[in-house]
């Protein structure tokens, strides 16, 4: 009878993984939270505590010991996945990235973002003519601090455009793995 109970302990302790990893698997990758229940999750934890304490406290049986600690720790696991990855409606930030000439529709875009958007967005210096050189460095090297401190950039790219150095500042973003965010989605390059 106790081999019985081990084999169905072994199928037990297979199940819980099978069912438990992928989700934590899936957590750790998206980073994301929002999809599971907080609520759910600590009824599970303090589920599994209990039948973990049962098993230490009124057993001796240590298929069911393990098994029930890793079941714990699964649900644990998931269940601070849930409130670190959760969004907490979080205010993105978002550097304006694109070709000068966009300088109007720039100023607008920026506007509805931050509106509409849930957004802090940090833009470009907007309306300064005659820059000397320096002035033009000082600026291109304030843009990328811009992107540092950003989670994202968003591209303007009206009719397709994206210049040289808008490029430039794409291909910054992707090297730190920020999110890019395309105004015309259809027409990047």
């Amino acid at each position: 009878m106790e081999t019985l109970g081990n084999i169905l302990l072994i199928i037990v302790s297979i199940c819980t993984f099978v069912s438990y990893f992928p989700q934590i698997l899936k957590c750790l990758i998206t980073k994301q939270g929002e999809d599971l229940s907080i609520w759910s999750w600590i009824l599970w934890v303090l589920s599994s505590l209990a039948y973990t304490l049962y098993a230490v406290l009124c057993t001796n049986t240590v298929m069911l010991i393990i098994e029930t600690s890793l079941e714990l720790a699964f649900c644990l696991t998931i269940l601070i996945c849930a409130i670190v990855f959760r969004d907490k409606r979080k205010i993105k930030t978002i550097t304006i990235c694109g070709s000068l000439k966009f300088e109007e529709d720039m100023i607008k875009i920026a506007g509805e973002l931050e509106t509409k958007e849930n957004t802090c967005v940090l833009q470009c210096i907007y309306g300064l003519k005659n820059l000397t050189d320096d002035e033009k460095k000082k600026l291109a090297e304030l843009h990328y601090k811009k992107i540092d401190i950003s989670d994202a950039i968003y591209v303007v790219n009206i009719g397709g455009y994206i210049g040289e150095s808008t490029k430039l500042e794409i291909e910054y973003a992707q090297k730190h793995k920020k999110e890019i965010i395309y105004h015309e989605r259809d027409k990047r390059r």
